[in-house]
């Protein structure tokens, strides 16, 4: 499945806002990187739970999906296992970076082999929410090269 910003570092002119799912069960986290990702000129959506993050990912297409890893329904693990499992899903290829206010050691490097593109420690200030919405933007490193 294709996302909105397949084109955007090819051509400026085809470049659209970056797509992002924020799945929260916390309503000040969930509401700091949305409002933060809108700062970033993100179009950002929040959901409260695991099952609803699994449905709008299956059937929307996102570029870039914030995964708590301790929501109600499912967390950031089984959501991403059951995307990848999913070809007919919309986001099933999206990056996903997991969310934690507590990060183990072993846990950084399970959550890797897992699949996810990063993991965002909470609280995070705006430099990291960049650094991580970056991964959207030049996808194949391009730095430099892509456009918001």
């Amino acid at each position: 499945m294709n996302s909105p910003l397949a084109n955007a570092c090819s051509d400026p002119a085809q470049a659209a806002p970056a797509r992002v799912l924020v799945a929260d069960d916390d309503p000040g986290s969930c509401r700091f990187l949305c409002d933060g990702l809108a700062s970033m000129g993100a179009r950002a959506e929040a959901c409260m739970d695991g099952m609803t993050a699994l449905q709008r990912a299956r059937t929307e297409p996102f570029d870039l999906l914030l995964l708590d890893c301790r929501m109600p329904g499912a967390g950031a693990l089984r959501i991403l296992a059951a995307l990848r499992e999913d070809t007919q899903a919309y986001s099933a290829e999206s990056i996903a970076v997991a969310t934690t206010a507590e990060l183990e050691p072993d846990d950084r490097q399970s959550l890797l082999d897992a699949g996810f593109s990063e993991i965002l420690l909470k609280p995070c200030g705006l430099a990291e929410l960049q650094r991580v919405l970056a991964l959207v933007r030049c996808p194949d490193g391009a730095s430099g090269q892509c456009f918001f």
